[in-house]
């Protein structure tokens, strides 16, 4: 899986990791080096699925006030414990048409069940 960063415009390779408790998380780099990866959580009751053509995923995070645990590589660049209200988007890039369909619709189920608009 690979993730789009607007900021350098390039894709960054990574894991994407979708939890049954509602959260997509994003490990960029090479996962088996833990100094190299860089971490971002979605909270997918804030979250919607976008529009877009496969291979691309885009998940869009409402804005909420907080603090934030590191940098953003999916999206605006945040500095440690610094509050902030700001929406967020992250587009992913499956490595196929039909692995992308699969995390389309395992996305989708997930903003539902956190979102509490279905049950699991």
């Amino acid at each position: 899986m690979q993730a789009w960063d607007p900021k350098s415009s390039t894709w960054h390779k990574g894991l994407a990791v979708l939890t049954r408790s509602g959260f997509l998380h994003w490990v960029k780099g090479d996962v088996v080096d833990p100094g190299q990866e860089h971490r971002e959580t979605f909270c997918l009751a804030r979250c919607s699925f976008a529009k877009g053509e496969a291979p691309h995923i885009s998940v869009e995070e409402a804005g909420w006030v907080g603090t934030h645990l590191g940098s953003s590589t999916l999206g605006t660049a945040l500095m440690p414990y610094v509050p902030y209200a700001q929406a967020r988007k992250a587009t992913l890039q499956a490595p196929s048409v039909e692995e992308c369909c699969e995390w389309a619709i395992a996305v989708r189920e997930a903003i539902a069940v956190a979102a509490g608009k279905q049950t699991q």
